[in-house]
């Protein structure tokens, strides 16, 4: 019985953490991302020229590069590399997965364990915004 209190204090946390996350995003302005994205052409390695804070990225100081591999038709593999203040090389590995089949532009990012993965707060949206012509840039 003493593991029952412990377990229920965290189911709540975690339903007020994926309520407040859900108004948030509700609450952000609109964002339009692309009709249509060729993801297949998105996978390799992109180097980070700017961004706006999150959290994957919060030490990041410099030189952040993102690989992204194919796994399955709706899976994506993402490993993010950067250099801390220190100078420090940093890392993490997470998974995206297509939320939009018809456009490919609209994506979701976990980088919490898969164990975790049906929290509904733990996923990110991550939609392509932008792209050039032959996809040497983009805006996500």
């Amino acid at each position: 019985m003493r593991t029952a209190v412990p377990l229920l204090a965290l189911a709540v946390a975690l339903t007020a953490a994926a309520l407040s996350s859900a108004e948030t995003r509700a609450d952000a302005p609109d964002a339009v991302a692309l009709e249509h994205a060729d993801i297949n052409r998105f996978m390799g390695r992109w180097y980070e020229i700017a961004r706006l804070p999150n959290s994957q990225e919060r030490d990041c100081a410099r030189d952040v590069v993102s690989t992204y591999e194919r796994r399955t038709e709706s899976a994506i593999r993402v490993v993010n590399v950067c250099r801390n203040a220190d100078g420090e090389l940093e890392r993490s590995q997470g998974v995206a997965r297509i939320r939009d089949g018809s456009s490919q532009a609209k994506l979701e990012f976990r980088f919490a364990p898969l164990a975790l993965a049906w929290l509904p707060f733990l996923w990110d949206d991550w939609w392509i915004l932008e792209v050039a012509p032959e996809y040497t840039y983009m805006m996500a």
